[in-house]
Order: structure tokens, then sequence, then C-alpha cells
């Protein structure tokens, strides 16, 4: 779990630096998973509400926004935080359900609804 935290801490930075604040939104998050399953919860959170802070002045991201959402969202819920995690996981399910309702194929409407954590998500709804 070090190495992920370091990774997703170096890759955070390199982006930031350069200005990839979608690559830092996810490198956020990330960091903040690994940091609570490591057993710095302290750490996490903020980590967590950094992304979500970013995230909620990017119009598109590059990669899955639901993703970084349900990330935020656990960490925060299991760090008490449960007002803000809620509303991130909430938020998460709306991005799922648009992406669901555009998805025209239903073989690749499938494919998405399958994830396990779209699926998790939305059994949880």
């Amino acid at each position: 779990a070090q190495a992920a935290i370091d990774d997703a801490e170096a890759g955070s930075a390199l982006a930031r630096r350069a200005t990839l604040v979608s690559c830092e939104i996810q490198g956020l998050s990330r960091q903040a998973v690994a940091q609570y399953l490591l057993g710095s919860p302290d750490r996490a959170a903020p980590l967590a509400l950094r992304a979500l802070s970013l995230l909620s002045r990017q119009r598109y991201i590059e990669g899955s926004e639901e993703e970084v959402l349900q990330a935020c969202g656990r960490v925060l819920c299991a760090t008490g935080d449960n007002e803000r995690g809620q509303h991130a996981l909430d938020a998460a399910r709306v991005a799922i359900n648009r992406k669901l309702e555009a998805l025209a194929d239903p073989a690749w409407r499938s494919a998405y609804a399958a994830i396990v954590e779209q699926r998790q998500l939305l059994r949880d709804n």
C-alpha cells in the first residue's frame, strides 16, 4: 500500500506542476484511498476533499468522474464525514446513470453497468 501512496503522491505532484488538473484529481482520489487503506484516515480525508474541490471547478476530466466521486465519497464516509461523502456518492450515481442513458448500444451499456464499482453503487441506491 505504501508503494501506491508514493506513486499517487508523485503523480499528483507532477500533475499539479504541469497544471494537468484532471490527472491531479485522479491522483489525489487514489492517494486518499491508499492512505485510508494503510490506516491513515487523518491523511486520507483532506486528500479526498482536495480532489472533490478541484473536480467541482473542472467541466470535464480525462478519465472517470464517477471513479473519483466514488473513491472520495467512500473515504469521506469511512472517516466520519457522512454528509460530504454521501453527496459525492449521490453525484457518482447521477454520473453513472447519465452515462448509462447515453449508451445506445446495449452491449456497451451492459459492459459499463457490469463494472463492479458501478454495479455496487447502483445496488446501494
